[in-house]
């Protein structure tokens, strides 16, 4: 009696033969698809794991961006090229952001601390390694921030190349690394402890601040003078544009005890990012502008301490350049007896008429006629200018050679 065998048993007993079975290849090829789908939906598809176990702790979110001007990079941990940011962007633990020439940043972490990055700066988002506590700390590797802490509990950590902090209470502070290596840390509102590479302590309170050398030495400290209060212009005010014969428009703050000098700041951005003036070692407490062009500019003054100490900057303000109302109606004759030179003319009724800086009385029509002594030898300028009521200025100058 003959057997019928298993073919496959014939060709090789217990061995798989592919070419003697098709049912067994598109089975070995369909799981094999089927371990590849399921990689990348884990990969790329699958929500992370929140349940607090494996590597995802890592990855949670720290802080995210809230607004942006200009050019922002972000570098997740992991990731070999930098990529642009976007508001609402989430950040984690050793994420890196760095801010381009005229650009910043504004980030706000889970603790309510709010910072914001400066032009040209680089940071590193951190984590507390002992507790993993969702609180605010970062690393500056270069450039300048500025942060506001809200909360009064648990404190924020703030760290150099040479130095480490740790902010407590609600306060506000600015943090520069500049080119050299050397770090500046000033607190306006507060209380922090700084801890230097070179194991130096430094307590700091409101308004106090310390530079530490790129060797981690700490320099003496710094006492800060208050923010200015701003005078004028006026909050959102319009301003006619500088054109001549119109006198340089002007900035003015009142007066900070202890300040040795100002520092004025003028920006077309509310972000200050694209500063128009940068002047510091302002005596006064004026500033003459430039003559800017028609737009919007916001403003903002700092009070410099005598030990060299930038203060809180003050409250910013805005004005807009506008364009200048037309000059009112002028004309003056003059006769020049000796020293005294007679001066007879006519501008706009209600217009403001000076000469040589000196104002002089005007009729209803607007006409003036008055007498100016002009002494010392040599030809003179005199100038004769009038104000009209919408601020139109005219100006007209004459040569005078007086005693002739």
């Amino acid at each position: 009696m003959t057997t019928e065998q298993d073919p496959a048993a014939q060709a090789g007993g217990g061995d798989w033969d592919v070419g003697s079975s098709p049912r067994r290849l598109y089975a070995g090829v369909g799981a094999f698809v089927a371990l590849i789908a399921a990689v990348v939906y884990f990969a790329l598809v699958a929500p992370p794991d929140e349940s607090g176990g494996g590597n995802d702790v890592e990855r949670d979110k720290t802080a995210q961006f809230e607004a942006l001007d200009g050019s922002v990079k972000v570098l997740p941990l992991g990731i070999f090229v930098w990529g642009d940011a976007a508001s609402q962007d989430p950040l984690h633990d050793q994420d890196r952001v760095r801010t381009g020439v005229r650009s910043t940043a504004e980030i706000s972490f889970l603790d309510d601390t709010l910072v914001n990055l400066r032009p040209e700066s680089l940071i590193t988002i951190q984590k507390d390694a002992r507790t993993r506590q969702r609180r605010a700390a970062w690393f500056v590797s270069s450039g300048e921030v500025n942060f506001d802490r809200q909360r009064s509990e648990g404190t924020t950590s703030v760290s150099t190349p040479s130095l480490t902090s740790e902010i407590s209470e609600r306060a506000s502070a600015n943090v520069r690394v500049d080119a050299s290596g050397e770090s500046d840390l000033r607190l306006f509102r507060g209380q922090g402890r700084v801890e230097t590479t070179s194991g130096e302590t430094v307590e700091l309170s409101e308004n106090e601040g310390v530079r530490v050398g790129a060797d981690g030495q700490a320099g003496p400290k710094l006492q800060l003078p208050a923010a200015p209060t701003l005078a004028a212009p006026a909050d959102a005010a319009q301003v006619p544009e500088a054109v001549p014969p119109r006198d340089p428009n002007r900035l003015s703050w009142q007066r900070v005890p202890n300040a040795a000098s100002y520092r004025v700041v003028v920006s077309t951005e509310a972000s200050f990012a694209d500063e128009v003036v940068d002047r510091g070692g302002v005596t006064g407490t004026a500033l003459e502008l430039p003559r800017l062009s028609q737009g919007s500019y916001h403003w903002r003054v700092a009070a410099i301490g005598p030990g060299g100490g930038e203060g809180e900057p003050s409250a910013a303000r805005s004005f807009t350049i506008v364009s200048a109302p037309g000059g009112p109606e002028l004309s003056f004759d003059l006769q020049v007896r000796g020293n005294i030179v007679h001066v007879s003319g006519k501008s706009a009724p209600g217009a403001s008429v000076t000469i040589n800086g000196y104002e002089v009385p005007t009729q209803g029509d607007g006409s003036f006629d008055e007498y100016v002594n002009m002494s010392g030898g040599g030809a003179q300028d005199l100038v004769v200018r009038a104000v009209a009521r919408n601020g139109g200025v005219s100006q007209l100058v004459r040569r005078v050679t007086p005693g002739r």
